[in-house]
């Protein structure tokens, strides 16, 4: 019997890429691989992004790049861990700078009513794959 592995992050990624308009893909292609893009990278996303939509001439060169930077082994089995979220501003009621510190092996998230509980669950719900995205914000509906 032949297990099957699931996709890494970095291969569904690069697989919904390829569904994206070049102009898309230059971008994802740039993110991913320095992690920014430059100022001249990103005047050649909007050319090709003009360009896409015949609102200026194509560029003549070549952008294209591979769309996701290789990664070694080691880095596509390196196991994600949540230290900390911190340097929030504007999130519903919690004060700004407010912080939540997780441990590596189990962290419990209590206290009074009004502490701030649900306004990090908020924005842990809209920072992962959740169903309901919550609004998040100092005029957030809090019922």
């Amino acid at each position: 019997m032949v297990e099957s592995r699931a996709p890494t992050v970095w291969q569904a990624l690069d697989a919904w890429g390829r569904q994206l308009s070049p102009w898309q893909q230059f971008i994802i292609a740039q993110a991913t691989s320095k992690g920014r893009l430059s100022d001249d990278e990103i005047g050649k996303a909007y050319r090709l992004f003009l360009g896409a939509f015949d609102l200026a001439e194509a560029p003549a060169e070549n952008l294209a790049a591979p769309l996701v930077s290789p990664r070694s082994a080691d880095d596509e089995c390196k196991p994600l861990c949540l230290v900390r979220v911190d340097g929030l501003v504007g999130v519903n009621a919690l004060p700004d700078g407010s912080l939540l510190t997780f441990d590596p092996t189990l962290t419990v998230i209590y206290g009074r009513n009004a502490a701030g509980k649900s306004g990090f669950a908020r924005l842990f719900a809209n920072a992962c794959f959740s169903r309901h995205k919550p609004k998040i914000g100092a005029m957030a509906d809090f019922g």
